[in-house]
């Protein structure tokens, strides 16, 4: 499994990620993509976001 490299996001970045996971017309592809950089994020190792979000 590929290493996660640490990232940090502005809250109001965070706040507009969430936003796109929360509504109901986003894409699911960027809803995907949305929560991998909100649990990167939160510090989630490489395999917790694998379980979390269902890939592979």
């Amino acid at each position: 499994m590929r290493t996660i490299e640490w990232i940090s996001i502005s809250s109001a970045d965070r706040e507009g990620l969430e936003g796109l996971v929360r509504n109901g017309n986003t894409p699911q592809k960027v809803v995907w993509r949305a929560r991998i950089v909100l649990l990167a994020n939160d510090g989630l190792t490489a395999e917790a976001i694998v379980a979390a979000v269902g890939a592979f």
